[in-house]
This record gives C-alpha cells, sequence and structure tokens, in this order.
C-alpha cells in the first residue's frame, strides 16, 4: 500500500489527534487500493493501535455499471445513496422498523405515518422515532414519544412481535411539541415530507427501550 492510500485510510478513521471512529466507510475507484487493504497485516496495525478498521468498497461494486470516470453526477450520486441506505439499515439492524409506505385511502388521516415493519421485530412502545428520508436528503426525530402504534387500527401491546416471514402495516401519530411545551400539529410541509414513500424508519437511540 502506498503512501497517499495509507494517508486517506489513517485520515478516514482518525480525522483529530486521539480521535476515532468506528463504522467508517471508504468508497474507492482503485481496485488496487481494495486489494492491498484486504490483507491482515494493516488491519493488525489498526487493531493494536485500539483504531476501528474502516469497511473500504470498491465503486465497481455498487449495483449497476458505474465508476467515476465515465458515470454521470446523478447516477453515481444515486448509487451512493443507495449504498449508504443499505448500509445504516445493517449497521443500525436493531433500531430499524421499516420504510415508510402511502395508504390508498385519500381521507386517511394526515398526521398518520403509515410503513411496513420488518419481520420478526419486538416493537416496544413509548420510543422517539427517527425519520431519514429516502433520498437522505432529510433526519427528523420526533419531539414527543410514540406512545403506540397500531395494525388495521387496533392498538398493539408493548413488545408486540411482528410474524417471522412477513411484513405487516403499522401506522402511528405523530405531533410537534411548541414552545412551552404543548402538544401542537407537525406543520403540513413537514408531514408530506415524512409521509413519502420509501423513508426510513429507525427507533430513537435515547428511547431507552
Amino acid at each position: 500500500m502506498d503512501n497517499q492510500d495509507c494517508l486517506v485510510l489513517v485520515s478516514s478513521v482518525l480525522p483529530q489527534n486521539k480521535i476515532t471512529y468506528n463504522d467508517v466507510v471508504v468508497l474507492t475507484n482503485d481496485s488496487a487500493f481494495v486489494s492491498s487493504y484486504d490483507t491482515p497485516g494493516f488491519k493488525a496495525i489498526l487493531d493494536k493501535h485500539t483504531i476501528f478498521s474502516p469497511e473500504l468498497i470498491g465503486i465497481r461494486k455498487l449495483p449497476g455499471d458505474i465508476n467515476l470516470t465515465n458515470s454521470t453526477i446523478a447516477n453515481l450520486e444515486l448509487k451512493v445513496r443507495t449504498m449508504v441506505g443499505d448500509l445504516l439499515v445493517k449497521k443500525l439492524k436493531n433500531l430499524f422498523l421499516g420504510k415508510t409506505f402511502v395508504p390508498q385511502n385519500p381521507n386517511f388521516p394526515i398526521n398518520v405515518i403509515c410503513f411496513k415493519l420488518v419481520e420478526n421485530y419486538i416493537l416496544p412502545r413509548d420510543v422517539y422515532i427517527t425519520v431519514i428520508g429516502k433520498n437522505l436528503d432529510f433526519i427528523y426525530t420526533t419531539r414527543k414519544k410514540i406512545h403506540s402504534f397500531r395494525l388495521n387500527n387496533t392498538e398493539l401491546p408493548d413488545k408486540y412481535n411482528s410474524p417471522v416471514d412477513r411484513t405487516e402495516n403499522i401506522s402511528f401519530k405523530i405531533v410537534d411539541v411548541d414552545e412551552v411545551g404543548q402538544e401542537t400539529h407537525v406543520i403540513p410541509e413537514i408531514m408530506n415530507s415524512l409521509k413519502q414513500e420509501g423513508n426510513f424508519i429507525y427507533i430513537h437511540p435515547d428511547s431507552s427501550f
């Protein structure tokens, strides 16, 4: 591994003196860089200094025919967003609930969000929910805990265990909190963004469930 590659790797996991990060992903178009990194020696050096090994991904492994020299910016951005979204689901599997869908009923309450709950998940009550846009263009965390979830308009019990072989259509009501702590409606523009098809739904890690 040459000096430039070493500099890229070390700076990605050690951006400041004595400050390191885990779950770092480095995307590269250099196949030789990827090959030289996939050796036990380099990772052993990082482990010796208590530095988390980054995940190095060759851009050719992204879905579709793509590289840094002949792909359009829009196509590259789409592929990278898809990759990052998939990585978030993988890294935060214990917090990932599913993706939003748009109900067919035109009279469906505007302050209710629907999502497809992943298989075999134990769903707690009284949690903060974080919604990440499908294009990774926004992150929204509820300011008040979600007290309950519903399946076919029936309130689910705490620690409800979803089926192991299929997703389920789940809904929850979302409210905002004003400057004096009183409940209020989320403004329509934000609600419309939150309810778009394909957004990622997570339990916020500060929920203490």
